[in-house]
């Protein structure tokens, strides 16, 4: 498909910014809820009722986690590839 490519410096700045906020604070926060739950799941760490509701519920939650992260880690090398590509077509950056 050929047309018009256009890409600016606040675009540039946007995307980096995107992928600092994938590459960076998103993951790193969700390995650390990841640690955490980890911890309390442990019943070497914490026991009794509330604990095993937290269990049962962490179970769920933790497979979420680990689909989020694989989808931002898919996410992230597509956007760069995108990326890689507009700035070739026709973006300074």
């Amino acid at each position: 498909m050929a047309g018009t490519v256009k890409v600016d410096e606040a675009a540039h700045a946007a995307s980096r910014k995107f992928l600092g906020i994938i590459d960076g604070g998103l993951q790193q926060s969700i390995s650390q809820l990841t640690a955490a739950g980890n911890v309390l799941s442990d019943q070497s760490h914490w026991d009794g009722r509330h604990a095993a509701e937290f269990r049962q519920a962490w179970h769920g939650a933790q497979a979420d986690l680990n689909k989020i992260r694989q989808s931002l880690e898919e996410f992230q090398r597509k956007f760069d590839t995108v990326l890689k590509n507009i700035t070739q077509a026709g973006g300074n950056g």
